[in-house]
């Protein structure tokens, strides 16, 4: 069933407007700088029409220790152990992780991995071994200690998993260089597996969850046990999640707050109303009608991320099944990328916020080319109508394709834009929803055929390598990290030599080849940069503050991630 996808009065006020009327109360040379929009499909709009916020959520005030922080999240996770099939890590699981949990690397605000819960990684000249040394002195909340042995069993425990097993492939074998220096072997080179380790994999729990094939033991998921800078104290699904400061935390001086609470709460204008009323101090979002809400507001200090990405940004996009179902032929690929009309919806829904991205890598960013910008399947409603009657010139009947997304109003909307659109070119399209942790399931096991998804935040583009590669494409019902289950030869080249070749201009170049045969081939159909947003009271200090061990600000927010580590009340 069809309805409007008409979204101006969803933005209330007109997000331009309210702009407008700021810069003329304070110079629209700094408000406006980069407003605008334009009707060119192939990507070269305007960056963005809404300010920069490089300072918000960052405090040279004397942090003030105690008291206790309540932020509200867009989801909810099954578990919190890295190597389990139910951890899938989205932008919550990432914020529980970095309140009991550390990862082994950070990214800093410039854009280089950093060490974190490690002291160093350190390549071989061939990049096919890495050592990894781990910070003297460390113990996990359980008080066993955080080194060689614990590294070992926990890089074992991800090999093993089949989940992440299939993002490790590459290591062959784990062995003790001393009680806190681990080599790490594999059977090709592996220029930026730093990256890797500021990711899910990269999080270490305690040893004793791990036993001694690699198996996790279910209370890992549970009743997660790290190195964090607050202990874990009780998880109610869906309701909160809750820890209490380290007081033998590895960093001097942190954390500042006693204990922190995160609500997930699903609805983003429930989530702005529990903030307005206090009922918790700090929030993320996706959806720009939170950011359209709170600007200018006094009480909220209120941080966007659209000029502050460093390294891969989040994308909004349409994952494609190219493993069965219709969505398999590229026809029906193709049709659903013409037929799809991104301006509208940018327009309609955004007020020509986002970035459009015609392809993996939005205009700015090192890995971006015109020239496949301007081959990607941009609205073209004739052409769209033209590919569905080719595809059942062969294959007769009706073309039916269901399009699937998480329930969050967000995307319950989009959806059904993308259903008008698609049905106006002659598709039968119903859509499904569920919540987030459902969902992902569906995705992994490959239970969808077009799926509305959030995706491709990464330090480097490498760490997409698991998403696209041929050798990560489960069968049919199975665990499958190549969502779109798309195989392609040639892309693999592109893919292995990005990984393989440390020369900067040759990775850049293989990353565009990357892009240039996934405009060809369609397994994803891109949209636009994801804007993430945080909203906090006056009161909550600091939430993007976190340095890294060296003193070097840290990229304190990646995709909805927070660092709570830094976290102080006024």
């Amino acid at each position: 069933m069809s309805r409007s996808f008409d979204r101006r009065t969803f933005i209330s006020g007109g997000l331009k407007s309210a702009l407008g009327a700021a810069a003329l109360g304070g110079g629209a040379s700094g408000l406006l700088a980069a407003c605008g929009s334009s009707s060119n499909n192939s990507g070269n709009n305007a960056k963005y029409s809404i300010p920069a916020s490089p300072n918000v959520g960052i405090s040279k005030l004397p942090p003030r220790p105690g008291g206790k922080v309540i932020i509200g999240t867009y989801s909810e996770v099954d578990g919190l152990s890295p190597a389990s099939p139910t951890s899938r890590f989205d932008a919550t699981g990432f914020c529980y992780a970095n309140t009991v949990l550390d990862p082994l690397a950070i990214l800093a605000a410039d854009g280089t991995v950093k060490p974190y819960l490690a002291e160093s990684f350190t390549p071989n000249s061939s990049y096919d071994t890495w050592l990894i040394k781990m910070r003297p002195n460390v113990t996990f909340h359980d008080g066993t200690p955080c080194d060689a042995d614990a590294l070992i069993a926990n890089l074992h425990a991800l090999q093993v998993s089949i989940l992440t097993g299939l993002a490790l492939k590459p290591i062959q074998n784990l062995s003790k260089v001393d009680n806190l220096t681990v080599a790490i072997e594999m059977n090709q080179p592996w220029v930026a597996f730093p990256a890797e380790l500021t990711s899910q994999g990269g999080y270490l729990i305690t040893p004793k969850f791990i036993n001694p094939d690699g198996s996790v033991q279910e209370q890992a998921n549970s009743n997660p046990i790290g190195t964090g800078p607050f202990v874990f104290s009780e998880w109610t699904q869906n309701i909160s999640f809750n820890a209490t400061k380290n007081p033998h935390y590895w960093r001097p001086g942190l954390p500042y707050l006693d204990a922190i609470e995160f609500r997930p709460i699903f609805d983003d204008q429930s989530r702005e109303a529990t903030l307005r009323s206090g009922g918790i101090n700090l929030m993320h979002s996706q959806d720009p009608q939170n950011y359209v809400d709170l600007y200018g507001d006094p009480a909220y200090q209120l941080y966007n991320d659209a000029h502050g990405v460093v390294g891969e940004p989040s994308i909004d996009n349409l994952i494609l099944n190219c493993q069965s179902g219709p969505t398999a032929n590229l026809l029906v690929r193709q049709a659903l990328g013409y037929a799809s009309d991104r301006e509208k919806i940018r327009s309609a829904f955004f007020d020509n916020i986002p970035q459009l991205s015609p392809g993996l890598f939005p205009p700015g960013y090192p890995w971006y080319s015109q020239a496949i910008a301007d081959s990607y399947p941009n609205y073209d409603l004739n052409k769209a109508k033209q590919l569905v009657q080719q595809y059942k010139a062969q294959n007769p009947g009706p073309l039916t394709i269901n399009l699937s997304g998480p329930s969050q109003t967000r995307y319950v909307e989009l959806m059904s834009a993308f259903q008008s659109m698609w049905q106006a070119a002659g598709i039968e399209v119903t859509t499904t929803t569920m919540l987030q942790s459902n969902y992902t399931l569906k995705l992994v096991t490959g239970d969808y055929q077009v799926g509305l998804f959030q995706f491709f935040s990464a330090a480097d583009p490498d760490e997409n390598y698991p998403f696209l590669s041929t050798t990560t494409v489960g069968p049919p019902g199975q665990i499958s990290l190549n969502l779109a289950r798309y195989s392609d030869p040639a892309l693999q080249i592109y893919l292995e030599e990005g990984r393989t070749n440390p020369d900067p201009q040759a990775r850049i170049t293989a990353y565009q080849n990357v892009n240039k045969r996934l405009v060809e081939n369609l397994p994803y159909l891109f949209g636009w940069q994801t804007l993430w947003m945080a909203a906090a009271d006056d009161n909550t200090m600091n939430f993007r503050g976190l340095t890294c061990p060296d003193g070097t600000p840290a990229f304190a927010f990646n995709a909805g991630e927070f660092y709570p580590a830094s976290i102080w009340m006024r």
